[in-house]
């Protein structure tokens, strides 16, 4: 069975992602050797040794290409696990299989896994239409990038299992009642053709490119330092908008909501919910007057300030 899960999380074999951030490198120079090297990581992972990662990008000769995608939501244990479940709901309505693994923190990974090597472009671009479908941040979408420059490995995700994880354990593990063997036989049953993934590819939706330039018109809003402490729910709340289906004052709400767990000031926060409000929800454009006190008595209710 440790040949399986092999099998589905194959990556860049010239180098191993570590469980404290870093990366190893082979050190051998022909393919063949570094291939008995990263497998000889990845047993070690399943055995109790030093926990790894997979680098997912590899350069083919038509470009780079793939065997796996990851979506890393890292929104908090409750909301995260609501978008990994509705992703997963996206990807099911296109024959896609989609795993929800328990990460290391107060996470969760979904994953997909291919039957072969396909355009990490189709990947990427798959994951990032199921989670704007499912309304779920898109900031941890795994292959990161289409390409790579020359020298370049991108980045890597760490494996589930580390140890085998014995079933009690609550994390690194696929959240379904699974051992590695159920998990890696029924997961080589279920990987996905490119066919498969291009429907939904299609739909991706990419947003306009985000820069100080456009980002917002407030000066808050300009601030990097205020952007940086946004979080990934906010900051896509913020950028990608009202879905098509939601209710203005109900997105205003759950927005309010979001920014009040930011590390913002009162003020920072105010900022971006009034160009939220006035670019994607206008409830109050018109009455200008009456739309920033009905904002601001949000926002402090949300924030737990007296109203």
């Amino acid at each position: 069975m440790t040949e399986t899960f092999i099998s589905l999380f194959q990556g860049n074999p010239a180098v191993i992602g570590t469980e404290k951030g870093g990366c190893d490198r082979s050190p051998h120079k022909t393919l063949e050797d570094q291939m008995k090297w990263w497998v000889e990581q990845l047993e070690q992972h399943l055995n109790g040794g030093l926990q790894a990662g997979v680098y997912p990008m590899v350069k083919a000769p038509t470009g780079f290409v793939v065997h796996w995608g990851c979506i890393d939501v890292d929104e908090g244990e409750e909301a995260s696990l609501i978008h990994a479940r509705n992703i997963t709901t996206v990807l099911d309505k296109f024959g896609i299989t989609g795993w929800i693994e328990r990460s290391r923190s107060k996470g969760y990974h979904v994953w997909v896994f291919a039957d072969g090597w396909l355009p990490a472009q189709l990947m990427r671009h798959a994951l990032l239409a199921a989670a704007q479908i499912a309304q779920a941040p898109t900031r941890e979408i795994n292959p990161k990038q289409a390409t790579l420059a020359d020298g370049a490995v991108g980045n890597y995700v760490r494996l589930p299992y580390p140890g085998n994880n014995p079933g009690h354990a609550e994390h690194r593990r696929m959240i379904v009642d699974c051992t590695l063997e159920d998990f890696a036989s029924q997961a080589a049953a279920s990987t996905v053709k490119g066919s498969q993934l291009e429907p939904l590819a299609a739909l991706y939706d990419a947003p306009v490119l985000v820069t100080a330039k456009n980002f917002g018109t407030g000066s808050v809003t300009r601030n990097r330092s205020a952007r940086n402490r946004l979080s990934g729910l906010a900051f896509h709340m913020y950028t990608q908008g009202v879905g098509r289906n939601d209710d203005r004052s109900e997105w205003l709400w759950s927005f309010s909501r979001e920014l009040a767990k930011c590390d913002l000031s009162f003020t920072e926060a105010q900022g971006f919910l009034y160009e939220a409000h006035d670019q994607h929800a206008p409830k109050w454009v018109a009455r200008a007057d009456q739309g920033r006190p009905q904002l601001d008595r949000m926002l402090a209710k949300a924030s737990g300030h007296a109203a």
